[in-house]
């Protein structure tokens, strides 16, 4: 008794942790989604609203912070808009679709939603990646300033990159430098866009939706193709309000032929049996004795065996087995 007591003691204890440890992981994934969501709403808004008079890293300028998300989104976009340019604008779509991963979790843990395996953090090393060589394409094309941009139209990434293109190039022939900077643009192109959309090859129609736990389900709109004796059937009779509506008669179609059952005259043949093939004699090869058989035998014509020869044998055998 005293171990069973033990036994379902140690049971309920491991069902609290696991209880504790389930709820901690439901509350950090849901955390992370809201968190995520408001990054992503605040870098839009500081991407929106930026300007190059605010105070941030490459300024020193003490007036008033004209952006919307104050000095925190003034410094923040400064920063992005100084590594990747415009093309940081890439990072947003990025935030929500995390975001709306870690919502997903909670909602496969519940059994909402069909459980998915995708990875985490090699779509962001992708994306960074993609960013920089699309960033190297524009500070080729923009070779000028970018303006109220910290760092022209590709960054310092585009810059980086940019210059590293140059410096090989200016190794070949003169003539051949331009077209080899061409072709390293082109390269950079076409590779960053191809990267950059296996990264946002996403299920968007899943993504877009939203959460199940918000309790908002959508009304189902009736279906037009489909007749309107069908959409009544359609409609369950517990679920409709109020006593029921009369229905309205069908329309009388064409008036269906009656079926022909023909009477055969001709009785049915019986059925005919197969009978399994008769076993052959077994003793169909086989010759019988002759008759000869039950004759009387021969008289005896041996020698006689008399009682003194046997009583002879008789103490032979003895003494062998002795």
């Amino acid at each position: 008794m005293a171990t069973r007591a033990s036994t379902r003691r140690r049971t309920v204890r491991t069902d609290w942790r696991a209880v504790l440890r389930r709820a901690l992981r439901r509350s950090s994934e849901l955390t992370g989604a809201v968190v995520l969501f408001a990054a992503m709403v605040f870098l839009a808004l500081a991407l929106v609203s930026y300007h190059q008079t605010d105070p941030s890293a490459s300024t020193a300028a003490g007036g008033e912070v004209l952006n919307w998300m104050g000095p925190a989104g003034a410094w923040m976009s400064e920063r992005v808009l100084f590594l990747f340019g415009p093309v940081s604008t890439l990072l947003l779509p990025l935030l929500y679709v995390f975001a709306r991963k870690l919502w997903r979790l909670v909602e496969e843990e519940d059994g909402l939603s069909e459980h998915s395996d995708q990875r985490w953090w090699a779509p962001i090393g992708m994306l960074v990646f993609a960013m920089a060589l699309i960033c190297t394409v524009l500070s080729l094309v923009f070779t000028g300033p970018g303006g109220s941009l910290p760092a022209s139209m590709g960054g310092i990434s585009g810059l980086l990159g940019a210059k590293a293109i140059t410096s090989l190039a200016g190794l070949l022939p003169e003539a051949a430098q331009g077209w080899a900077i061409l072709a390293a643009a082109l390269v950079c192109l076409v590779a960053g866009s191809v990267i950059a959309g296996r990264v946002f090859a996403f299920d968007w129609a899943t993504l877009l939706t939203l959460p199940k736990a918000l309790g908002r389900h959508r009304l189902a709109l009736p279906d037009r193709s489909r007749p309107e004796a069908d959409r009544r059937a359609a409609v369950d009779p517990d679920e409709q309000d109020g006593p029921p509506l009369p229905r309205a008669p069908l329309p009388a179609g064409p008036a269906r032929k009656a079926p022909e059952i023909v009477d055969p005259t001709s009785p049915a043949k019986p059925a005919r049996l197969v009978g399994a093939k008769r076993q052959k004699d077994l003793f169909e090869q086989f010759e019988l004795p002759s008759l000869d058989l039950l004759a009387d035998p021969p008289p005896n014509t041996g020698q006689k065996i008399d009682k003194l020869s046997l009583e002879r044998n008789a103490r032979l055998l003895e003494t062998v087995l002795d």
